[in-house]
C-alpha cells in the first residue's frame, strides 16, 4: 500500500491512526489507490460547519459598502503636515578620563 501511495510505511500507519499531521495529498492518493477518490466529495457534502463558515466568509467579503445618507458632499481632504518637534539640547557631559593601562607581564 505504502509503495503504491508513494509514502513510507510509518506514514501509512499515521494515516490509519488518524494523525492530523498526515497531508491531505497523502489522504487523497491513498483514497485513489483504494478506488475511493470520489468519496471525498461525500465528506465535503456533509460538512455543515465548514459550509456555514464558508457562507459567513462570503457574506463578509461580498457585502456592499455603506453609503452616506446625508445629501451634503464631503469636504475635500486637507493635507496635513507633520508637527514640528523641537530638538532637545544635548546635555553637556564632560569627557571621561582615559583608563590607565595595565602593564604587560
Amino acid at each position: 500500500m505504502a509503495e503504491r501511495v508513494g509514502v513510507s510505511v510509518p506514514t501509512i500507519a499515521k494515516l490509519e491512526k488518524g494523525d492530523p499531521s498526515t497531508s491531505l495529498a497523502t489522504v487523497l492518493r491513498a483514497l485513489t489507490v483504494l478506488g475511493l477518490a470520489g468519496d471525498i466529495d461525500l465528506i465535503a457534502a456533509q460538512d455543515t460547519l465548514g459550509r456555514e463558515l464558508q457562507d459567513n466568509a462570503l457574506r463578509r467579503t461580498n457585502a456592499s459598502p455603506r453609503t452616506r445618507t446625508t445629501s451634503t458632499p464631503l469636504p475635500p481632504p486637507v493635507a496635513q503636515t507633520p508637527p514640528v518637534v523641537p530638538l532637545l539640547p544635548t546635555p553637556s557631559v564632560p569627557p571621561r578620563p582615559p583608563r590607565p593601562r595595565k602593564p604587560k607581564p
